[in-house]
């Protein structure tokens, strides 16, 4: 995102690396900068390569959605729960400090393999679908502990390289 923040953002940026440098080009400027030469931390943790549910979502039917919905969170954590059981997506909010709560409701193209009630920042799952142009994604469920992947769907047999994460936030039932 700092390469970015320099470049124009109406040039064209093509990015190449090696081992040791990562190198952003444009017609009119050229970023190197040093890999870091460290271990990085294990992060297979986090990653799931079996997919328990596989949703295709509108970008900009959720986008709109989110949008609403996010009056109704707290400004402290910008939570947002996601409930899917078959073909519905009820997305709620819930501002404990000023008690109230909304909730948006889309239905999906296709039924859900599992029901699934996952949290997330509203605010991250939004700046991840205004970086998308693609009319539709794939939402793609592994387990409440994993990152969820969402990825723009083709059009007309173009290819796209993008893959967004998104960590989902632990949801706290109160007795």
């Amino acid at each position: 995102s700092a390469i970015c923040d320099i470049m124009n953002d109406k040039d064209v940026v093509d990015i190449f690396h090696n081992e040791k440098t990562i190198i952003a080009q444009s017609s009119d400027m050229t970023i190197i900068s040093p890999l870091v030469d460290a271990i990085f931390p294990n992060t297979d943790p986090f990653f799931s390569t079996v997919k328990k549910c596989n949703i295709i979502l509108h970008t900009m039917e959720l986008k709109d959605a989110l949008e609403r919905i996010k009056l109704y969170t707290s400004e402290d954590s910008a939570m947002i729960t996601f409930n899917i059981a078959g073909a519905n997506l009820d997305i709620t909010a819930y501002d404990e400090f000023n008690n109230h709560s909304g909730v948006e409701s889309i239905t999906l193209k296709d039924t859900a393999s599992v029901d699934i009630t996952i949290g997330f920042n509203a605010e991250l799952f939004l700046n991840i679908l205004g970086s998308i142009s693609e009319t539709e994604f794939i939402f793609a469920y592994t387990e409440f502990n994993k990152m969820i992947s969402i990825n723009p769907v083709p059009v007309d047999g173009e290819k796209i390289n993008k893959t967004f994460l998104l960590m989902p936030m632990q949801i706290l039932k109160l007795q």
